[in-house]
């Protein structure tokens, strides 16, 4: 019995650390694309990284935080408003409409994920 518990244990451990490297994965492969499709220059592309790094912390934070609903709905709405805010002081006119089109493109299929839970 305490074999298959330890086992059981291991088998989870090793499949959450591979959902997590996975996801590393996905993530610096959405990066490139995005990097490519908004055509960066090197200074952009370090200006951006630092934004989408302080996004993902004030995503990560309201995430773990205890508030309520709404109150994480208004918070989540003023970090996505500061990060548009921020890009399109660091985008050129064309690469901020290819950057709203790729965040209205990401909104269409979070919607759908949900959807089909």
């Amino acid at each position: 019995m305490k074999r298959m518990m330890m086992f059981a244990i291991l088998m989870t451990i090793a499949a959450v650390s591979r959902a997590q490297s996975q996801s590393n994965e996905d993530l610096k492969a959405k990066m490139t694309e995005y990097r490519e499709k908004l055509n960066l220059t090197e200074e952009q592309s370090t200006r951006v990284d630092a934004i989408n790094a302080d996004y993902m912390e004030a995503l990560s934070a309201l995430k773990s935080s205890n508030e309520k609903k709404l109150a994480k709905y208004r918070r989540f709405k003023d970090i996505q408003a500061k990060k548009d805010k921020q890009m399109k002081e660091v985008l050129d006119k064309e690469q901020y409409k290819q950057y709203q089109a790729m965040q209205s493109e990401m909104k269409s299929e979070m919607k759908k994920k949900r959807k089909s839970k």
